[in-house]
């Protein structure tokens, strides 16, 4: 149940981190399911702080087709990571990060919420 940011940054900060793997799933099992599918935040926030920290290492895409193209749903799986990257765009690094010095949650949602329009 830990958070993919978290993990990957303290992974990172013991130099431990070797490449990032992009699936998503509900925590209570490795589902292997389309990044951002169950927790789209989640992948925001993977996002901002592998941008965050310079990150040009490898990524992989560990998702399993269980119906449809495979091929399709890994173009699926490369966009939706590079449509989180220009949404961090949109959002603003800076805001996230004024966001994040500020603490105040309903505050940073609304505008995060309000930035998918």
């Amino acid at each position: 149940k830990e958070t993919p940011a978290e993990a990957m940054a303290l992974s990172a900060q013991v130099g431990r981190l070797f490449y990032v793997h992009f699936n998503d799933n509900a925590r209570e099992w490795d589902w292997d399911m389309i990044p951002g599918s169950v927790n789209l935040w989640d992948l925001i926030e993977l996002v901002y702080y592998l941008d965050k920290m310079n990150w040009d290492g490898w990524v992989a895409y560990d998702v399993n087709t269980r119906n449809g193209d495979p091929l399709e749903t890994m173009n699926t799986n490369i966009e939706i990571v590079n449509t989180a990257v220009a949404l961090l765009d949109k959002i603003g690094r800076d805001k996230i990060a004024s966001f994040i010095a500020e603490g105040i949650p309903a505050k940073a949602f609304g505008h995060l919420v309000r930035s998918l329009l």
